[in-house]
């Protein structure tokens, strides 16, 4: 038992320490036996917290590693306004909008899909985003009732091909070589 604190202070702990303290002194006055207590203390807590820091940067570089191991990724989507929109089906190129949300897990879906067509295409079609909340009548006059909802126009701004919801990619690419897209 340890006696109380008006006793400690003519009192020695060598008593009170356990077998497995590791005190260099013989006999300890209380306050140096606190102080000890105390520094060990400070130093499991750095432990912790070098323990933590390390753990941390072990986990961003594992991160950073994966990343470079799945490529550079692409710039995203360009998103047109319906300005931009109407200048596109006047290029003369092959377009691809899709009709969409910034917020729609979907759509969010599909831009690694446009990104990789816009990538594989380059220079013979132009892909862009067209945001509907932004624009409902531009939606409306697209016909759009279903976001995603990718509409590929022709180099005379026509139509050729609609597809509604998440479209995979080689179904995606198959659909366009259908057209004549390739």
């Amino acid at each position: 038992m340890v006696p109380g604190r008006d006793q400690l202070d003519k009192v020695t702990v060598l008593d009170y320490i356990s077998q497995d303290d590791e005190l260099s002194a013989p006999a300890m006055e209380w306050g140096e036996l606190l102080n000890a207590r105390a520094a060990e203390r400070r130093v499991a807590v750095k432990k912790t917290k070098t323990s933590f820091v390390l753990g941390t940067v072990v986990l961003l570089m594992t991160a950073l590693s994966f990343a470079e191991a799945q490529g550079p990724t692409s710039p995203p989507v360009g998103v047109a306004s319906p300005a931009d929109l109407s200048a596109l089906l006047k290029s003369g190129k092959w377009v691809i909008v899709e009709f969409g949300g910034e917020h729609c897990i979907p759509c969010r879906a599909m831009q690694p899909i446009l990104q990789k067509l816009r990538d594989e295409l380059a220079g013979k079609v132009e892909i862009r985003n067209f945001w509907v909340q932004e624009h409902p009548p531009v939606a409306r006059q697209y016909r759009v009732m279903v976001i995603p909802t990718q509409v590929v126009f022709n180099p005379k701004g026509e139509e050729v091909f609609r597809h509604m919801g998440y479209y995979p990619l080689e179904e995606f690419r198959a659909a366009l070589a259908e057209k004549g897209l390739k």
